[in-house]
């Protein structure tokens, strides 16, 4: 599975494993994996946001989304996956979970697309995300 985050003309791709592997795609194996970006942690941020996981097409499962407003600007926005839309309230302190089911519809060009607008603050950080397959 692939990550790929887009903020204006800019693009980068991650690969990303899900457990368990789906199908015959291998694990990661012995991976650690650290950042940081200040003593909060680290996050995608934009205004707006757009990030694309590419998956196995017609994947089905569920996509966590880890929003967190560590500086408390009062980041307040609209979360978009697969062009479903949700009002994104107040997430300060530990930050919020939010968790979208998708079909296989939705991810048969093998892709799960979401966006973060924000519609107050600077901008809306995403600091982690997961997608769990269904088995």
């Amino acid at each position: 599975m692939t990550l790929q985050v887009r903020l204006g003309g800019s693009e980068n791709r991650w690969t990303v494993w899900c457990y368990p592997p789906a199908g015959d795609e291998p694990g990661a194996g012995d991976v650690m994996v650290a950042h940081a970006l200040d003593a909060a942690g680290a996050a995608w941020h934009g205004n707006p946001l757009g990030v694309a996981l590419i998956v196995l097409p017609g994947a089905r499962g569920k996509l966590y989304v880890h929003v967190h407003d560590w500086n408390k600007l009062n980041g307040r926005g609209l979360i978009t996956v697969e062009g479903r839309d949700y009002a994104l309230s107040d997430h300060s302190g530990a930050g919020r979970w939010l968790a979208f089911d998708t079909a296989s519809d939705e991810t048969r060009d093998g892709r799960i697309d979401l966006s973060a607008d924000p519609t107050a603050g600077p901008n809306l950080m995403i600091s982690e995300v997961a997608f769990v397959p269904d088995k």
